[in-house]
C-alpha cells in the first residue's frame, strides 16, 4: 500500500466534502427564503382570520342590540357584514391565484434550482 494513494484519496475526499457542504449551504439559502415567504403568508392569513372574527363579533353584538331594542335589522347590514368578511380573505386567494398563473407561465423557480443541482 502506497502512502501517496491514501493521501490523494483523502484530498479528493476533502474536496468532495467541501463541494457537498457548499451545495448544502446554497440549498439551505433557497429553503430559508421559501420559509420566509411562507411565514408571511401564514401571518397574513392569521391576521385576516382575526379581522373576520372581529367583524363577526361586532356585527353579532350590533344585531343583538337591535333585537333587544326592537329595531329591525336591515338587509344591507347583513349583506355588508358578509361582504366585509369575504373581503378580508380576498388578498390571500388573489395571491394564490397569481402564484399559480406565474408558475404556469414562467415555471416554478424552486423546481429549476433543484434540477440544476
Amino acid at each position: 500500500m502506497d502512502g501517496e494513494s491514501t493521501t490523494k484519496s483523502y484530498e479528493e475526499y476533502a474536496e468532495e466534502e467541501k463541494k457537498v457542504t457548499e451545495s448544502a449551504e446554497t440549498s439551505k439559502k433557497t429553503v430559508s427564503t421559501k420559509k420566509k415567504t411562507g411565514k408571511a403568508k401564514i401571518t397574513s392569513l392569521i391576521a385576516q382570520a382575526l379581522a373576520a372574527v372581529w367583524i363577526g363579533l361586532w356585527n353579532s353584538l350590533q344585531f343583538a342590540n337591535m333585537l333587544k331594542t326592537g329595531t329591525h335589522i336591515e338587509v344591507t347590514d347583513i349583506i355588508f357584514s358578509g361582504l366585509s368578511i369575504a373581503a378580508c380573505f380576498s388578498p390571500v386567494y388573489f395571491s394564490m391565484i397569481m402564484d399559480k398563473i406565474k408558475n404556469i407561465r414562467f415555471g416554478d423557480k424552486n423546481e429549476n434550482i433543484e434540477m440544476e443541482q
